[in-house]
């Protein structure tokens, strides 16, 4: 591999970075563990983590990071940088994760987590994959003995520390719209689940003697009923039976799949995925049974890790095969309560029953829109839409920050790690 400036220096990734350090962990002691399914894709933070015995895997401490290398997980762009753990504590984690750390004057932690993620890297641990089919791993040995080109300490922590930055806005943009979604269900359970929405007079409906009425849910407010989520859709959406012809050249119709639909983003994610899947307007205009998804449709996945819904964007999707968009009745739901409804725990819990588990985790639209619910009156749900629709529009106005932040780090990542782009060093 190249030099690409005089001023970097060409030496193999083991002498730069330390590969699956050695840790100490005693059999048994209980520890702070992550799991492969807590990473999520092109994302420094691991947004969740268990504590269980250890009995074996990759042992790590805060500021490495856990470089997924199994297939499609690397792909998938499953890679975390280590930042729970107090000083001194060790944690551990599944055995298909590399370790890497920094070594002493030479490289920088948070240099070599963008590094990891970059395609300059990605693209040599791609290629030293080996196994059989859906089983291949990066060989640790190989990606250890080749060569790169890195700065100097100064400007690789110049580097980071720009990165860092888009990094950590676009964080405190998620923990925000996390904050909004998580009053939003809690202002849901009040007026839905526990029937505290305000009467006439602006009082708590329950605690204020309203009247109510038994149901097979037990008692609900007088004019509530019993009803199935098909009652607040107007149509379901979903595509001929398979994916489409699909192609990496941008286009006005990105192709949305189950990996584009993460429990945390309320929208689908495109910019993170570098690749990102297109389809061209002939194949748009004829995909869809039942319209075209629009703007805060929510898309639903109907296999793998369910469930994960999210609302569709302003941009015009195609969605892949086991995606569907379902759209609400407008006269009787808004799109913000129909998705808050599908994140209440009864919900989850009557959707989780109807999986179908022969091989991955499966459901059929027809039990899907068969779950039985609670139907408001129609001017609490208006109520709920006054009170929430700042909540929506912030959560949207952040997503769309994310968005354009995401893209200027994955425009700078590339070029800032090929010297393509300089850092001055007084920059740190």
């Amino acid at each position: 591999m190249k030099n690409p400036l005089n001023d970097w220096k060409q030496i193999p990734f083991q002498e730069f970075a330390a590969l699956n350090p050695r840790e100490s962990l005693q059999k048994g002691q209980v520890a702070k563990h992550v799991g492969m399914e807590n990473i999520q894709p092109f994302t420094r933070k691991v947004p969740v983590y268990s504590e269980k015995a250890f009995g074996g895997g990759s042992k790590f401490v805060n500021g490495d990071t856990l470089l997924a290398r199994i297939t499609p997980c690397l792909e998938n762009g499953k890679t975390a940088q280590v930042d729970f753990l107090m000083s001194g504590e060790v944690g551990f984690g599944s055995t298909e994760f590399i370790v890497i750390r920094e070594k002493q004057n030479l490289s920088d932690n948070n240099f070599l987590f963008y590094f990891s993620i970059s395609p300059r890297f990605r693209s040599e641990a791609i290629k030293s994959m080996s196994g059989t089919s859906g089983r291949q791993r990066v060989q640790t040995d190989s990606i250890a003995k080749t060569e790169f080109a890195f700065p100097a300490l100064k400007e690789q922590k110049a580097i980071a520390a720009v990165l860092t930055s888009l990094d950590d806005k676009i964080e405190l943009l998620r923990e925000q719209n996390k904050t909004l979604a998580a009053i939003a269900q809690a202002l849901f359970k009040h007026w839905f689940v526990d029937f505290e929405f305000p009467n006439e007079k602006g009082k708590p409906y329950k605690s204020s003697d309203g009247k109510m009425a038994n149901s097979e849910f037990g008692q609900i407010p007088n004019g509530w009923k019993i009803g199935e989520l098909q009652d607040l859709v107007e149509n379901t959406i979903d595509n001929r039976g398979k994916t489409p012809l699909t192609s990496n050249t941008p286009t006005n119709y990105p192709l949305i799949e189950g990996q584009n639909i993460t429990s945390d983003n309320p929208f689908p994610v495109l910019v993170e995925f570098p690749k990102q899947k297109f389809v061209e307007e002939s194949i748009y205009l004829n995909w869809f049974r039942g319209g075209h998804p629009r703007a805060y449709d929510i898309l639903c996945a109907t296999v793998g890790t369910l469930p994960k819904w999210c609302f569709a964007g302003e941009r015009n999707l195609c969605i892949a095969q086991n995606i569907i968009a379902i759209r609400a009745k407008r006269e009787i739901a808004s799109p913000f309560f129909l998705k808050t409804l599908l994140n209440s725990p009864r919900f989850i819990s009557d959707f989780n029953g109807r999986l179908i588990t022969a091989v991955q985790p499966s459901i059929k639209v027809g039990h899907m829109m068969t779950i039985p619910i609670v139907i408001p009156e129609k001017k609490a749900i208006e109520k709920f839409d006054i009170v929430s629709h700042s909540f929506a529009k912030k959560i949207s106005n952040n997503f769309n920050q994310v968005q354009i932040l995401f893209s200027l780090r994955n425009f700078l990542l590339p070029k800032l790690m090929k010297g393509e782009i300089r850092i001055e060093h007084n920059e740190v």
